[in-house]
């Protein structure tokens, strides 16, 4: 009796009758009661346990994972979450339903070391049943494919539905305009400018769109177990859709495939989501995988410094995940985080529609820039500095504390370290051309006029004289002098390097206090507000914190940046003293590691009883309090190795911080309350903004630092000037051009590339070198741009990279790498069309080994003489560009043994007209 009292109250509270049509293709379903549902509408927590997207630009679509389910998905750019969640739940249809959120025991792994193949396992805490989900993204469309494992647990029958919430174009949180319908066995949702489908295979049995708190499948289901609402949600607001997908969860009943698909509209969406339903699950996460391993490829094999599995893990994944914060639309926009943690999901006064980490500081862009580089990736470095300065860059020569992806202005503040970091970044990539030179010069031009005051710092809310600013703005005059001396320009060089000397000079003058409370010799401060460090001047520190804290009693590791920039010199006393001040004040121990605070009184975390941050709450309270960042032990590790120190414990604290699935966090749970409760572990990821790019671009630049022994984030021009060290590595010259191959044999090949823009000497000659797993091994050296490679291994796949030396021994960065397949050898191809009709064919085609030596990695090319196109291939990934077509093979059929064959096919769209042309590893066949 009590689901039935329960069913008959629901229904009189909504107004509507309980019976509605079961929805088909010939009849509409009921209007959905209850619109707009529950409001305001929120995003989900941010401390996600995946993150993913394929490696193409075709599939402009993101996804995140958290609480045992399908969080944000970003469509059609990554400053645009469409969906809340996405989530199952399970019922027997009479005594229970339970959803995977909160009724399960959770984990998530990275499944493949070298790809973003994420995987959720949730099983029941009633002991019931389990489910699988492992997440892709199609290469080729924007949808995302889950591959859905349902098991029970204990032999008995359950049924499974699908519980989405779409909430399409960053729908404003108080004004959802979506409505969503059931299309044949789809569930189709759409705005004024997105459209989404859900799509099962098996076909949903049952479908319904209702209304967040009001019509919702959950709504439905926990009342008495059943699905018996067959809604529309005609009219627009906080929809969420449900699917009864035809599974059990017993043999012969546990897997489904459930695709996402996004478009332009509700119709389009559907279509792009069928697509991918009929290519299939295992076709679709095959290429989805190649794509990553394809990447990862072409960086440097990971560093000798990563002396653990966790740390290599870690490692890998980073490198994944920075370039996955890049935008497909907007190239070399690298967005904060994929995330809009606590209140900035929530509260609906503070960024409506959701912004913030979702957006675009230069600062980060270039620290992301950075760790890719300095994993192999130069060309996303590059893309990154052409979006400063072609899309952020302000008229002024400024940057915007902050802007959308299509490097529109957001926040209005200033931070002058964000107008220093292109500069350095440019002086790092060798970018001395007049092009790069004129935003250098804006930029420069504006430090001079405007620093070295900054209006905010980098935890952006105070301004003032901060060290850490002062730092990089004087590394950005050094950078920008370099690059007017390779211009001509000897004013604007002249004037540069005098600013930035007269401020290096009274960076002490305006940051260091001597009467500070914490010890009795001289220390830096967080920030001055005067530029007098011996004043007792008070200021705001917001956050709930004190209202009129003494300046002299706020510490910041920021300080560092004085040595990481090459400003001091490591063994400087006052920068050893402020370690011990900032040590004692600031750094906790946990069992991941030492970490640090940002600084004293910092309220931007979670209240004392592990509520989530939000705006509002009472000065003086310490309601809130900000925890440790794992970002700090990477900035002290790179420090550390200045003196002269062995970095790797700081590199072991960072990883041991990261989630299993190798997600770094922005914060980690410190000692104080609520540590020791159930899910508030010391070093351990905190609710905060995970995975946090910043962190992840310190995490790879760390790792290759300990491997050179030096910290590469450190300008050598700026060391050399103010430590006296570095001065071997000053400007570097600028990458090499992407090497093209020719005159390939079954042992040689020919490497041609454009030159290098000279450093701060000209290009004595290049080195090339082949890309192994082992690391880069040196094969050549030429004083010319192009370098003839002998000693090949017939049939063999080789990758190569060039990096220019300076003639004072700098060296770049190296270019893009070039693959290359040696000629293996004779193969015979054999094209037979087995079938043909109209508008299409199939065709097989047998590739045979008759020459004496293995064929290994091979590539079969050839052309079509019309307009033919590969519809769908099987046994090697085929790709098609205009008529010209390649089969690669799959891995399981990479090597064709002498006297062996491999046989392939495709199904053919147009006329069945054989090609007259085959290659195979570039070898006529």
């Amino acid at each position: 009796m009590r689901s039935v009292r329960r069913r008959v109250a629901s229904v009189l509270a909504l107004g509507v009758a309980l019976i509605a049509g079961v929805p088909g293709t010939g009849s509409a379903a009921e209007n959905a009661p209850g619109a707009p549902g529950r409001q305001p509408a929120t995003w989900a927590p941010a401390n996600k346990q995946g993150f993913g997207t394929s490696k193409t630009l075709e599939s402009k679509v993101w996804y995140t994972l958290q609480n045992g389910g399908l969080s944000e998905v970003y469509y059609p750019d990554l400053g645009t979450p469409s969906v809340r969640d996405l989530q199952f739940v399970v019922s027997d249809g009479s005594t229970f339903a339970e959803r995977e959120t909160d009724s399960t025991t959770r984990q998530a792994r990275l499944l493949d070391p070298k790809a973003l193949v994420y995987q959720q396992v949730n099983t029941a805490k009633s002991g019931k049943w389990r489910i699988t989900k492992t997440y892709v993204t199609d290469p080729d469309r924007s949808t995302l494919l889950l591959d859905v494992d349902f098991e029970s647990l204990t032999g008995q029958p359950y049924r499974l539905y699908a519980l989405y919430n779409p909430r399409l174009s960053n729908g404003k949180s108080n004004e959802n305009n979506d409505t969503g319908r059931t299309d044949g066995d789809a569930l189709v949702a759409q705005d004024d400018r997105t459209g989404s489908a859900l799509v099962s295979s098996p076909a949903f049995a049952e479908t319904s769109s209702g209304y967040l708190g009001a019509s919702d499948g959950w709504t439905d289901l926990r009342s008495d177990y059943r699905m018996d609402w067959h809604y529309d949600a005609q009219s627009s607001g906080n929809v969420v859709q449900t699917g009864r997908l035809p599974v059990t969860g017993v043999t012969g009943g546990r897997k489904a495939t459930v695709a996402l698909g996004f478009g332009g509209s509700g119709g389009e969406a559907l279509s792009t989501a069928r697509a991918s339903l009929t290519a299939g699950y295992p076709a679709v996460s095959t290429k989805y995988a190649d794509g990553w391993h394809d990447y990862v490829a072409t960086l440097k094999p990971p560093p000798a410094s990563l002396r653990t599995d966790q740390e290599r893990a870690v490692y890998n994944s980073s490198v994944m995940i920075l370039a996955s914060h890049e935008d497909k639309t907007y190239r070399g926009a690298f967005v904060a985080s994929p995330t809009m943690p606590w209140a900035w999901g929530t509260n609906p006064g503070l960024e409506n529609p959701s912004g913030a980490y979702h957006l675009v500081w230069a600062r980060d862009v270039s620290g992301k820039a950075g760790g890719l580089m300095t994993a192999g990736d130069t060309a996303a470095a590059e893309r990154a500095l052409r979006y400063l300065f072609k899309r952020q860059q302000k008229g002024d020569g400024s940057f915007p504390q902050n802007s959308k992806l299509d490097g529109g202005e957001h926040w209005t503040n200033t931070q002058m370290d964000e107008v220093a970091a292109p500069i350095v970044l440019a002086w790092t990539l060798g970018k001395t051309d007049p092009d790069n030179w004129g935003h250098v010069k804006r930029a420069a031009d504006y430090i001079v006029a405007n620093g070295p005051v900054t209006k905010q710092e980098r935890w952006e809310n105070q301004g003032g004289y901060s060290p850490a600013t002062i730092a990089a703005e004087i590394a950005g005059l050094v950078t920008a002098a370099d690059i007017a001396k390779a211009n001509g320009d000897t004013d604007a060089e002249r004037r540069y390097l005098a600013k930035a000397d007269e401020w290096q000079a009274k960076v002490k003058d305006w940051t260091l206090t001597t009467n500070g409370p914490y010890n009795p010799k001289p220390y830096f401060l967080r920030i001055t507000k005067d530029g007098n460090p011996e004043n007792g001047t008070t200021y705001d520190i917001g956050d709930s914190g004190p209202s009129a804290a003494d300046q002299r009693t706020i510490v910041d590791p920021s300080y560092l940046e004085l040595v990481r920039l090459g400003v001091l010199p490591a063994d400087d006393p006052d920068i050893r003293t402020t370690m011990q001040v900032v040590d004692a004040q600031l750094a906790e121990n946990t069992p991941s590691g030492q970490h640090w605070h940002r600084y004293n009184f910092d309220g931007y975390g979670e209240r004392r009883d592990g509520g989530e941050w939000n705006f509002g709450h009472p000065r003086n309270s310490r309601t809130t309090v900000g925890r440790l960042w794992p970002l700090f032990a990477g900035e002290r590790g790179e420090c550390e190795l200045a003196a002269g120190q062995d970095a790797s414990a700081r590199l072991a604290a960072m990883a041991a911080t990261a989630t299993e699935g190798g997600l770094l966090p922005e914060q980690v749970w410190d000692n104080t309350t609520p540590a020791g409760q159930d899910g508030f572990v010391a070093g351990r990821p905190t609710n905060s903004a995970t995975p946090l790019g910043w962190a992840h671009g310190q995490f790879v630049r760390l790792a290759w630092s300990i491997r050179e022994g030096r910290s590469l984030s450190t300008p050598s021009i700026v060391a050399c000037r103010y430590t006296g060290t570095g001065c071997a590595n000053v400007r570097p010259p600028g990458a090499p051009g992407t090497p093209a191959a020719s005159e390939v044999t079954s042992t040689s090949v020919k490497l041609s590339w454009t030159a290098s823009a000279p450093g701060s000497s000209p290009v004595a000659g290049y080195t090339v070198l082949r890309r192994d797993t082992g690391g880069d091994v040196p094969v050549g050296n030429t004083e010319t741009t192009s370098l003839a490679i002998t000693g090949l291994t017939p049939a063999t796949r080789y990758r190569f990279v060039v990096v220019a030396r300076g003639a004072d021994g700098a060296t770049s960065a190296p270019s893009t790498p070039v693959e290359v397949t040696t000629h293996g050898g004779t193969a015979r191809v054999d094209y037979q069309v087995q079938s043909a009709w109209e508008s299409g064919f199939t065709a097989q085609i047998t590739i045979t080994n008759t020459g004496s030596a293995p064929i290994a990695d091979w590539l079969l090319a050839f052309s079509f003489p019309d307009d033919q196109r590969v519809v769908n291939g099987w046994s090697a990934r085929w790709s098609q560009s205009g008529q010209a077509v390649t089969a690669r093979n799959e891995g399981y059929n990479a090597r064709i043994a002498p006297g062996d064959s491999v046989t392939i096919g495709f199904t053919g769209s147009g006329t069945a007209i054989e090609p007259t042309a085959f290659t195979v590893n570039g070898a006529p066949a």
